[in-house]
């Protein structure tokens, strides 16, 4: 395997590593910081999987990445539906990551496809609703019945 892929890997672990990080700490308080991070890693994930042609996983950060611009912004409110998105978007790409590290040679089989379209589409419907009219609670986590808790 080539050293671009193989730093790509290590990179990649270390960034998801990072988001699941702070997806927890947002489980407990919302953090503009912690959100900030999380789009930057999207990001980052998303141009190096474009890049060397992992155009799935790119795909599906690139959505991510849009859902936490649109938290980031305000468009939508940061709750348990979007932190779960948020865990099993990163778990599924976690899983193809290690799919691709281990049969470099292999396209995605027809299950990783689907569940990441799947993630993409609900990320998609999120997205399409209207904003949510502030409440005074802006963006709080949500409290006491988080995924990690569960």
């Amino acid at each position: 395997m080539d050293s671009i892929y193989v730093a790509y890997f290590e990179e990649t672990e270390e960034l998801l590593q990072r988001a699941e990080e702070c997806l927890m700490r947002l489980e407990l308080a919302y953090s503009a910081d912690d959100i900030n991070e999380l789009f930057r890693i999207a990001h980052s994930v998303k141009g190096s999987s474009q890049m060397i042609g992992f155009d799935q996983i790119g795909n599906l950060t690139h959505k991510l990445e849009d859902l936490l611009d649109s938290v980031r912004k305000e468009r939508i409110r940061l709750d348990g539906e979007v932190l779960r998105l948020c865990f099993d978007a990163l778990d599924h790409v976690r899983a193809m990551t290690e799919s691709r590290k281990l049969r470099f040679d292999e396209d995605f089989d027809r299950d990783a496809i689907a569940e990441a379209d799947r993630l993409g589409g609900e990320i998609g419907r999120l997205l399409g609703r209207r904003p949510e009219p502030d409440d005074g609670s802006r963006n709080a986590g949500p409290a006491g019945d988080g995924i990690v808790g569960s």
